[in-house]
């Protein structure tokens, strides 16, 4: 899992935001698009206004739990733990616009025309997706996030299976997402 992946994740979780008695988001078989578009019609219906982040600065970490791979040699695999150890943290600013129109890249990276949510649930500040695109040079990935949330925060717990299109190479990578609003956006970061 690289860069691209953490990002993905990222985006997907600041996507997706509530608090206590909302409204329900509940698809099967859905589309980031039709995610986005039900998040956006639930957020204008009455009540929906508590189903988005509070716009500002935020900082997400991303937090690598654990990786496991087979059918790959063991200088790779030690190469791919090493790459990922750690965890990743950034600052970004959260727009007013983003916060009340998500778009599909939220929900599933730049992917998002090829990814398909087989479910997603978002309610009571508790999220339960699975997440499955193309992988790179024909493989495939698939995603299975649950965690809680409310207006300014974050936890999310995501594992992330992939299968290389070189018979019998797959990977999985358990990551643990947290976010937090930390203050107003500053002038450098609204770009």
């Amino acid at each position: 899992m690289g860069r691209g992946m953490r990002k993905l994740l990222g985006l997907a979780l600041l996507g997706v935001a509530a608090c206590g008695s909302e409204p329900e988001v509940s698809l099967k078989n859905a589309t980031p698009e039709q995610v986005a578009a039900k998040v956006q019609e639930v957020r204008r219906s009455p009540g929906g206004g508590e189903m988005r982040f509070e716009p500002g600065e935020w900082r997400v970490e991303i937090r690598v739990q654990d990786v496991e791979a087979k059918g790959m040699p063991d200088q790779a695999v030690q190469q791919i733990k090493t790459r990922l150890a750690g965890v990743t943290s950034n600052t970004h600013c959260l727009t007013p616009e983003q916060a009340s129109r998500p778009s599909s890249e939220m929900f599933a990276g730049k992917q998002s025309g090829q990814c398909k949510y087989d479910s997603f649930e978002m309610a009571d500040g508790k999220l339960k997706g699975q997440l499955s695109c193309p992988g790179r040079s024909g493989g495939k990935m698939a995603m299975t996030m649950e965690g809680s949330y409310e207006k300014s925060s974050y936890v999310m717990n995501a594992a992330v299976q992939m299968e290389n299109a070189a018979p019998g190479q797959t990977m999985s990578v358990r990551i643990q997402s947290t976010g937090q609003r930390i203050g107003e956006c500053r002038p450098e970061s609204k770009g």
